[in-house]
């Protein structure tokens, strides 16, 4: 019986959470920006298109091009950021920003499916991404080139 009114309570918390506000990054400082006019139910997009579909909550949708957007904020607030076909999500923003991507990888002659976790870094929010974090360091931004 003491039992219910956590459970009541967990589930209510994780309710309030999972209905975070979703919306599209056209720049990087959309970050810390305002929500849409129209609410986002959805962003989907695979892989293999060249769009993103939005589904908004009256039903409507729009196909908007990947390659117009910065990255987007998903409904359990995490920002992912475009990098050519794909969005890696970031991961943490400190003296460099660390993105992850997950993914799986087939290995041994009896096929077998790992997960695959990858780490790319970068100076700054616009700034190019490297798979090593020395060379990020040493890579100048915009604002050190002479």
């Amino acid at each position: 019986m003491r039992l219910l009114p956590l459970l009541l309570t967990g589930l209510l918390l994780t309710a309030g959470s999972a209905s975070a506000q979703q919306r599209l990054l056209y720049t990087s400082a959309d970050l810390p920006g305002t929500l849409p006019a129209k609410p986002v139910k959805s962003i989907r997009g695979g892989a293999l298109t060249r769009y993103l579909t939005l589904h908004y909550h009256d039903g409507t949708e729009e196909r908007i091009l990947k390659t117009s957007v910065w990255g987007y904020v998903d409904k359990k607030s995490r920002t992912f950021r475009r990098l050519k076909h794909q969005f890696l999500e970031v991961h943490k923003i400190g003296d460099l920003v660390e993105y992850v991507s997950h993914d799986v990888q087939a290995v041994g002659p009896p096929v077998h499916m790992i997960p695959v976790t990858h780490y790319f870094f970068s100076k700054t929010l616009d700034s190019p991404l490297y798979a090593s974090r020395k060379k990020a360091m040493r890579m100048p931004t915009e604002d050190e080139n002479p």
